[in-house]
């Protein structure tokens, strides 16, 4: 009895979306970068790289083993191509930057496996994705990208 008198005291929490609080940025004519490079390679392309972006190009930068993946407008990549064709880069093109800023709140994680289930469902299906702290970094086609950003904009009433 005391239970069932504890548990209809307690209000009903209004219904609050799933990524409420979260900003959203869409930018379209976003390159996609691939350097193979080797250690010594990198920390080179990556002192290029970060003197360009002190200068305040928009360029996302993401480290592995053997190369380097750059993201960046097609705009900027003329800015910094013309010293990387000595890598051999694989360039590829035709995609959007979704980036969600998520409420310090939130829990990222489950965010993460929120995101991607809701853009399989709805169809739009991610080329990459990199995940910070607080921001998530969604990649997807280009012809994808107004649907991706009204899913998400959906969850954040």
């Amino acid at each position: 009895m005391r239970f069932s008198k504890e548990t209809s005291v307690q209000e009903a929490k209004p219904s609050v979306g799933a990524l409420a609080g979260s900003r959203f940025n869409l930018v379209t004519d976003i390159v996609d970068i691939t350097i193979p490079s080797n250690p010594q390679d990198q920390a080179n392309i990556i002192e290029q790289l970060s003197t360009l972006q002190k200068r305040g190009l928009n360029i996302k930068l993401h480290q592995y083993q053997g190369s380097l993946k750059v993201i960046a407008t097609s705009e900027t990549m003329s800015e910094f191509m013309q010293d990387l064709w000595q890598y051999n880069p694989v360039v590829r093109d035709g995609f959007a930057e979704l980036n969600v800023v998520m409420a310090q709140e939130t829990s990222r994680y489950d965010r993460i496996a929120l995101l991607t289930d809701l853009l399989f469902r709805h169809g739009v299906h991610l080329v990459n994705a990199f995940f910070g702290q607080n921001e998530i970094s969604l990649i997807v086609n280009e012809e994808d990208a107004s649907k991706a950003f009204e899913v998400l904009r959906s969850q954040n009433r």
